[in-house]
């Protein structure tokens, strides 16, 4: 029997990239981090309002080729598209708590496409400032 974990992503980057040092399997690597946005807007039938939902996910991205695109081309504010595996990194607080932190990991087998880049001027935003997809999502609608 096969199993799957993989995640798809379509969002906006939440935060500028950051880069660490990292080893896998013994060898050094760049590791590429940051946040996305990904927002769900749907139109309640009985108001004729609109709500919307945002998530926020952690990409951590460990192939060197997307690391590459990510650190050169990826701002905070680009529409990209993330493909990758759900992992569960644990960790302890100072107080001993244990917690477990979703991310999704981007390694071989995974992707970061660059659908848009982020747009400079601010005045092209300001009709859709309220939404991490920036109207561009506003043509889907879910009734409910």
């Amino acid at each position: 029997m096969m199993y799957v974990n993989k995640i798809i992503l379509v969002g906006f980057v939440g935060n500028d990239p950051t880069v660490v040092k990292g080893s896998v399997k013994d060898e050094t690597i760049g590791i590429s981090t940051f946040s996305m946005a990904t927002n769900e807007t749907w139109k309640i039938k009985k108001t004729n309002e609109r709500a919307s939902l945002t998530e926020w996910h952690k990409i951590v991205i460990y192939n060197p080729y997307y690391n590459k695109v990510v650190t050169e081309s990826v701002k905070k504010g680009t529409l990209v598209y993330v493909e990758g595996k759900l992992h569960h990194r644990k960790y302890t607080t100072p107080a001993g708590e244990t917690h477990q932190s979703p991310e999704v990991h981007v390694s071989f087998g995974g992707k970061v496409n660059i659908l848009r880049k982020k747009i400079e001027s601010d005045n092209a935003l300001e009709e859709n400032s309220d939404s991490p997809t920036n109207g561009l999502m506003d043509d889907f609608e879910l009734e409910i």
